[in-house]
């Protein structure tokens, strides 16, 4: 007796997923799930930092711009900021010259080391440059100023032609 021919056909027919594919597929998935929300934790850890740091910037530049502007003395020193107690600063003033001055202000807040910045700056000394509220000096009639400096009276011409074209 002969077989007949049946071309080709599969000897075994595949209807669904064994368990071990369906383990592995789970396997896969739960570690991309716990990778994902380890990228996120570390994402929301850096937010936090970047955070600390931007308002820890905002002391150290508040700091310089107060000796800058003359509010607090050119001086080494430290403290709390003043709006906020949990960030610290330091200063640190060196005299480069008879007028100016390296300023090196640090600030972090206060147990978080990661927040920490350093800000440089150079500064004349505000107290030599003076003021827009200083008096201007009133001239008397020899030509020298009440504050007795002396010089030359502010006002007249200096020479030359007003019409617009140059005297030759």
């Amino acid at each position: 007796m002969m077989i007949p021919f049946q071309g080709n056909r599969k000897t075994s027919s595949r209807q669904g997923m064994t368990l071990l594919e369906v383990l592995i597929a789970l396997a896969i998935f739960f570690m991309s799930i716990m990778a994902i929300s380890n990228l996120v934790d570390m994402a929301r850890e850096r937010a936090e930092e970047a955070g600390q740091r931007s308002i820890a910037l905002l002391v150290a530049e508040s700091k310089v711009a107060e000796m800058k502007a003359g509010v607090t003395a050119l001086a080494s020193g430290n403290g709390n900021w003043d709006t906020d107690d949990r960030y610290i600063w330091t200063a640190d003033v060196q005299a480069l010259g008879p007028v100016l001055y390296q300023v090196t202000v640090t600030a972090q807040r206060d147990g978080f080391s990661r927040s920490k910045v350093e800000l440089v700056q150079y500064l004349a000394d505000p107290q030599a440059l003076g003021s827009t509220m200083d008096a201007i000096p009133e001239e008397t009639g020899d030509g020298t100023d009440t504050t007795g400096t002396g010089g030359a009276p502010t006002t007249g011409t200096t020479g030359g032609s007003t019409s617009g074209t140059p005297s030759k």
